[in-house]
C-alpha cells in the first residue's frame, strides 16, 4: 500500500462531508449555506485546528479536481437561451439585451473594483490591485442559484436576468484570471490567443456533436447505454471535462477555464434539459463527494494564526467585505428601467455572494507568489461572510410582490 494515501485522513474528509449538512439542518435560526459549514469544518479539522486533515498529494488532487468539477457544474448552469438577443420589433436599447446588460454590469464592476484596490495597494495593504480587483467582481453561482430556486424566481424574467449576469461574471472572471495570472510564462497576448483557440475548439465540438446526435442509430445506442452499468452520458461528461482540463493545462492556461468550457458545451447541447436524470446523476457525483471535499480542504488549508498575526490582513476583512457590496450594488441600479428600487437593491445584495472563484484566485496567487497565507485567509473569510450575508439581505430586501413585471428576457 503506497504511503502517500492516508486513508485515515480521507476518512475524516468523508465523515465531515456526511455530518456537516446534518448538523446545519439541526441548527436553529436562519439556514447556514452548506458550503460555509464545510469550510468551517475544514478549519476545525485542518492545520489551524485539530490537525486531523494532513497535507498530502491525494489531498492536493482532490482539492484541484474538486475545484475543476465545481467550475464544470457552473458551466452546466448557463442557460444559452437566456443569452439570445431580443426578437425583431423589440425595443432597440442595448439594456434590453440581457447579455449586453450583463456585459455592461461587468465593466462597471471592474471600474469600481479598481477604484477600491488601487488606493489599497498604494497604502501597502495589497501587493497589487489587479488580482483582488478581479476577485471582487466574481460571484457565487451556486449560492445565487439556490436562493432563486428557493424563492421560485429562477425561471422568471428577474431570475433569468440575475443568472445571465452571474454567468457573465463567472466566465469573465475565469477568463481574466487565465489571461493575466496563468503560471505559464507566455505573454498576455499569447495567452489570449490560446484562450480564443480553446473556445473555438469548444464551438467546433458543439457543432460536430449536434450533427452526430441527429443520426438516429447514434441516439438509439446512447439511450441503450444511458443506464445500468454503462452510464454513457456520465462517462462522456467526465471525459469531456478531462479533455478540456488537459487541453487548458497543455496550452499553459488555467484548468478551471477548460472545466468551465466543458460544462458550457454540455449545457449548449441541452443534455440536462432533455434528459433530467443526467442532471440528477452529475449533481449526485459532484455535490455528493467532490464539491464538499473541495470546500472542506479549502478550510483545512486556511492559516488562521497567520491571519491573526497580520494587522494589515485583519484590517482588510471589513474593508473588502464592504467593497464587495459596493461593487455589486451600484451596477445593479442599471436594472432600474425594468424593476423597482427594492428589486435592484435586492439584486445587488444577492450578487454580492462569492466564494468559488475567490478560492481559485487565491490558489493562483499563492502559486505565483503574489498572495501570502495571511492575505489568502483574509480573502477566503471575506468570501465566506459574503455567502452568509447575501441570502439574508436578499430575503429582507426583495418584496413579496414585484413592483414591475417586464416581459421575459429572450
Amino acid at each position: 500500500m503506497t504511503p502517500e494515501v492516508q486513508f485515515g485522513s480521507l476518512l475524516v474528509l468523508a465523515v465531515a462531508a456526511f455530518l456537516v449538512p446534518l448538523a446545519l439542518a439541526l441548527l436553529p435560526g436562519p439556514a447556514v449555506p452548506t458550503i460555509v459549514g464545510e469550510v468551517l469544518a475544514g478549519v476545525l479539522l485542518g492545520k489551524s485546528g485539530l490537525g486531523w486533515i494532513l497535507p498530502g498529494p491525494w489531498h492536493d488532487f482532490l482539492f484541484l479536481f474538486g475545484l475543476a468539477f465545481l467550475l464544470f457544474l457552473a458551466g452546466l448552469e448557463i442557460d444559452f437561451g437566456a443569452l439570445r438577443a431580443p426578437r425583431a420589433g423589440a425595443r432597440a436599447s442595448v439594456l434590453d439585451n440581457p447579455l449586453a446588460l450583463a456585459g455592461l454590469v461587468m465593466v462597471l464592476r471592474l471600474a469600481l473594483a479598481f477604484a477600491i484596490t488601487i488606493p489599497l495597494a498604494a497604502a501597502g495593504l495589497l501587493p497589487g490591485p489587479t488580482l483582488v480587483a478581479f476577485l471582487l467582481v466574481s460571484t457565487s453561482l451556486g449560492a445565487i442559484l439556490s436562493v432563486l430556486r428557493e424563492r421560485d424566481l429562477l425561471h422568471g424574467p428577474y431570475g433569468q436576468l440575475l443568472m445571465v449576469t452571474t454567468a457573465v461574471a463567472d466566465f469573465g472572471t475565469t477568463l481574466l484570471l487565465t489571461v493575466f495570472f496563468s503560471v505559464d510564462a507566455r505573454s498576455t497576448g499569447a495567452r489570449l490567443a490560446l484562450v480564443a483557440l480553446l473556445v473555438l475548439l469548444g464551438i467546433a465540438l458543439v457543432a460536430g456533436l449536434r450533427r452526430v446526435a441527429r443520426v438516429r442509430s447514434v441516439g438509439t445506442l446512447v439511450e441503450r447505454l444511458a443506464g445500468a452499468t454503462a452510464q454513457i452520458r456520465i462517462r462522456g461528461a467526465f471525459a469531456l471535462l478531462l479533455v478540456f482540463a488537459a487541453l487548458a493545462e497543455r496550452l499553459g492556461l488555467e484548468v478551471i477555464l477548460g472545466a468551465f468550457i466543458a460544462g458550457a458545451i454540455i449545457s449548449s447541447l441541452s443534455v440536462a434539459r432533455e434528459h433530467p436524470l443526467f442532471q440528477v446523476k452529475i449533481d449526485a457525483v459532484g455535490y455528493g463527494f467532490f464539491v464538499p471535499v473541495f470546500f472542506i480542504l479549502t478550510g483545512a488549508r486556511l492559516d488562521v494564526p497567520a491571519l491573526l498575526a497580520s494587522p494589515e490582513a485583519l484590517v482588510l476583512v471589513p474593508i473588502l467585505l464592504v467593497a464587495i457590496f459596493i461593487v455589486k450594488a451600484v451596477p445593479a441600479w442599471l436594472y432600474r428601467r425594468l424593476y423597482g428600487p427594492r428589486e435592484c437593491l435586492a439584486a445587488g445584495a444577492l450578487l454580492s455572494a462569492q466564494l468559488t472563484l475567490t478560492i481559485a484566485g487565491v490558489e493562483i496567487g499563492r502559486l505565483l507568489g503574489m498572495i501570502n497565507a495571511a492575505l489568502g485567509s483574509a480573502l477566503v473569510i471575506v468570501a465566506l461572510l459574503s455567502v452568509l450575508i447575501a441570502p439574508v439581505a436578499f430575503a429582507r430586501l426583495y418584496p413579496r410582490a414585484p413592483s414591475a413585471t417586464p416581459p421575459a428576457l429572450t
